[in-house]
C-alpha cells in the first residue's frame, strides 16, 4: 500500500511540473471513457437488451445470401413469404416490412417523416395491437385497396394533439389520400424509435421469388426453440423452389430478431453447394 502511495505522489509531482501534459492526458482519457460508454449504450439498447415485446426472445428474422453472386446479405421476396408460410412448421406467423420515408399532410403541417410498411401479420408476430382503432387486415394490403395508416404513439401526440377521436380523420401520405383507422401503444418502436406511420404493405404475387425487397420477421412456434428452427429442413420447401428458379443458388438462416448476420458464414458458403450458417451454426430452416 505504501508503495501505492509513493508512485501515486511521483505521478501526481510528474504531472505538476507539465501541466500542459496532464491537461491533454486528462482529456484524452475522459475522451476515451465517453466514447467507450456511447458505444456500450448502443449495444446494449440494440443487441444486449430484449425488444420491448412480449415473449420476444420467440421473435426471429429469416436471412438469405447469395454468395456465389456476390450478395451476402438478401431480404426476402413475396414468394418466399408464401413458401415458409405454408411449408415452415417450427415457425406460426411469417410477417414482412419496408421501412422507408414519405411525406404526411394534413396533421397540421407537411412533413417528411419515417414510415414502416407491414403485412397484417406483424402485429400477431410483435404481439402488439393497437390501441386505439384496429390493427392492418388482409383486405387492407390488396392492390387496389383505398389506404389506411396507423399512427404510433409520438404522431399522435405530436401532431394530432392526442386527439381521441383520431381514427377515421383522413390525411395525405406521398398525396394519396388515407383515413386513420388506429393507433400503436406509447413504447411501440417498429422496426426502430423514428418511426412515426405504418402503412399496409402489398406484396405482389407475381414478384416470385426474384424480388428481394422486403424484411422478414417470425415468431417461433410453441415448444419450438431456435435451435430446432435452425436444424429443420423442409423438402418441400426445396421442391417449391425449382431449380432454374432465381432462388437456386440462394441459402437461407434463422436468427433472433435484432441480431446482426454472420459476414464469415456467408463467404464460406458457395453457389454450388450452399449451407445456411445463422451464425455459423447448424444449417437452418428451409434451405431454397
Amino acid at each position: 500500500m505504501r508503495e501505492t502511495f509513493t508512485e501515486l505522489k511521483q505521478a501526481a509531482r510528474a504531472l505538476a511540473k507539465r501541466p500542459g501534459y496532464a491537461v491533454v492526458a486528462t482529456f484524452t482519457l475522459a475522451l476515451g471513457i465517453a466514447a467507450n460508454v456511447a458505444i456500450f449504450t448502443v449495444v446494449n439498447a440494440i443487441l444486449l437488451q430484449p425488444l420491448p415485446y412480449p415473449d420476444a426472445g420467440r421473435i426471429v428474422t429469416v436471412r438469405h445470401n447469395a454468395p456465389g453472386l456476390a450478395l451476402p446479405e438478401l431480404e426476402i421476396s413475396p414468394g418466399l413469404v408464401e413458401l415458409y408460410r405454408d411449408n415452415a412448421s417450427t415457425l406460426t406467423r411469417m410477417a414482412a416490412y419496408e421501412p422507408g420515408e414519405r411525406n404526411l399532410t394534413g396533421s397540421g403541417h407537411p412533413e417528411r417523416i419515417k414510415v414502416a410498411s407491414v403485412t397484417p401479420e406483424v402485429f400477431d408476430v410483435l404481439g402488439v395491437r393497437p390501441m386505439r382503432g384496429r390493427a392492418f387486415s388482409e383486405p387492407d394490403v390488396r392492390k387496389d385497396a383505398p389506404l389506411v395508416v396507423i399512427l404510433t404513439d409520438a404522431l399522435w401526440q405530436s401532431d394530432f394533439g392526442s386527439d381521441p377521436n383520431v381514427v377515421g380523420r383522413r390525411v395525405e401520405v406521398n398525396g394519396v389520400r388515407a383515413e386513420i383507422v388506429g393507433v400503436m401503444p406509447a413504447g411501440f418502436a417498429f422496426p426502430d424509435a423514428d418511426t412515426r406511420l405504418l402503412v399496409p404493405l402489398f406484396l405482389d404475387p407475381a414478384g416470385g421469388f426474384g424480388a428481394f425487397r422486403a424484411r422478414s420477421l417470425a415468431r417461433l412456434a410453441p415448444g419450438i426453440t431456435l435451435g430446432v428452427a435452425q436444424q429443420e429442413r423442409s423438402p418441400r420447401c426445396r421442391r417449391g423452389s425449382p431449380s432454374a428458379s432465381p432462388t437456386s443458388n440462394v441459402s437461407s438462416s434463422i436468427a433472433p430478431a435484432g441480431s446482426r448476420p454472420s459476414r464469415r458464414c456467408a463467404s464460406e458458403s458457395s453457389a454450388t453447394s450452399p449451407r445456411c450458417c445463422g451464425s455459423c451454426s447448424p444449417p437452418s430452416a428451409l434451405s431454397c
